[in-house]
């Protein structure tokens, strides 16, 4: 309850404009597959609206480090600053192998298609990765920071916490969250990515089962991301995708349960709730955006999350029998 709860209220302050930026995806999709609008990514004006939605989930993760902090106790704008040390150019930059030659070296995946580096600061190790839109980090990040947050105000004197609580929180967590807790979520991803892809190979069967009772925890914490980047491989080698199938289950489970709580909110005249759900679903049946179903919903409303995950088991047993 409590972790659910955590996840919750990270996500809370911020579901309107997740799901603003929701409907203009959808919508600007909606006029792509109308042939309304070409999906030219050379013209200005289809520069400026992709950069409106997607600046919200470019930044998520400064967005949910501050919210994660503030329901931690603890400084939500500390917590913010430490996330988006991590997404500066400056940091992105040390990516650029060929820039920094000798320094930083990159590794392409032959399985997931994506390509991890690596570089030395002060002669130590640290993996890179591009943190945009990852939740998973922020959310670890900010429970390692109230640990030293809180225990720094236990041993510095208070007349001097204003300078100086900060200043070892940014540097030992800084640290932290750059050597240890990011490459954490980059590893766990990879490993979960490299797992499903020797299952689907073993066991297609289970395969077809566990990827959607599988995506509804692993979309909460980002960790869903290298599975779209292994769906994009597999599209561009073999010229289909064997997760997107079972992945589609749990979209409409998702769905599903949101259009049964918007019927409920209608039924008991909810106002708050039904432009929730009304505007979730939207998002979810145009856009295929499941971010404001699951945090302002399903994560908020544990009985509604069960009800979603008999769906996704039920969807994955029927592709499973049928052959997906």
């Amino acid at each position: 309850d409590s972790f659910f709860e955590y996840l919750s209220d990270s996500f809370r302050p911020i579901l309107g404009v997740l799901l603003g930026a929701s409907i203009i995806i959808a919508l600007v999709n909606l006029l792509i597959s109308l042939n309304v609008i070409p999906n030219d990514e050379a013209s200005a004006g289809w520069v400026f609206v992709k950069a409106i939605w997607k600046g919200v989930f470019y930044f998520l993760p400064i967005m949910i480090a501050y919210n994660a902090s503030k329901k931690l106790r603890v400084d939500p704008w500390l917590g913010g600053s430490i996330m988006a040390a991590l997404m500066t150019p400056q940091f992105a930059d040390l990516m650029d192998s060929e820039k920094w030659k000798g320094v930083t070296t990159c590794v392409k995946s032959a399985t997931l298609g994506t390509t991890s580096c690596s570089t030395k600061v002060f002669g130590i190790p640290m993996l890179l990765n591009d943190y945009s839109g990852n939740v998973f980090v922020p959310l670890l990040m900010a429970a390692v920071l109230a640990l030293v947050y809180h225990g720094l105000k236990r041993i510095i004197p208070e007349s001097v916490q204003l300078v100086f609580v900060p200043f070892f929180c940014m540097i030992i967590v800084g640290a932290l969250t750059a050597f240890i807790i990011g490459p954490i979520g980059v590893w766990v991803g990879n490993g979960l990515g490299v797992g499903l892809a020797w299952l689907n190979g073993h066991a297609p069967f289970i395969f077809a089962i566990i990827i959607p009772m599988l995506y509804p925890f692993l979309v909460p914490l980002g960790l869903h991301w290298p599975l779209n980047a292994l769906m994009l491989m597999n599209i561009q080698t073999l010229g289909y995708d064997f997760i997107q199938g079972p992945m589609g289950v749990w979209n409409f489970a998702c769905f599903g349960a949101t259009a049964g709580v918007l019927f409920i909110a209608v039924r008991d005249k909810d106002k708050d709730m039904r432009q929730t759900a009304l505007g979730a679903l939207a998002a979810g049946l145009l856009g295929g955006v499941s971010e404001p179903s699951l945090y302002g919903i399903h994560l908020r409303y544990k009985l509604v999350y069960k009800r979603m995950l008999v769906g996704c088991g039920l969807g994955g047993v029927v592709i499973a029998v049928l052959g997906w």
